[in-house]
């Protein structure tokens, strides 16, 4: 669909920039990106798993235990932290 036929099917039925905004969604909706931060925890001496070790992202809140295998998974973390 061209972006002239577009702008007339707006106009037509909403008189305006309603149906835009819907059609965009809220604001800044693609600029929140977030990722994940996965490993393994080791011990310096041995390089054996450290199960239950806490893994924490410092200046925030977030942060993961690892598991039985020393795993660990955060996620939801914020571009840039």
């Amino acid at each position: 669909m061209n972006v002239q036929l577009m702008k007339t099917i707006i106009k037509g039925i909403l008189g305006g920039g309603v149906l835009v905004l819907a059609l965009l969604g809220p604001p800044n909706s693609q600029a929140q990106t977030t990722g994940k931060i996965s490993g393994t925890i080791r011990s310096a001496k041995d390089h054996t798993p450290l199960p239950g070790a806490d893994v924490i992202i410092e200046r925030t809140v977030l942060g993961a235990s690892a598991s039985r295998t020393g795993r660990f998974l955060i996620e939801k973390v914020p571009a840039g932290v």
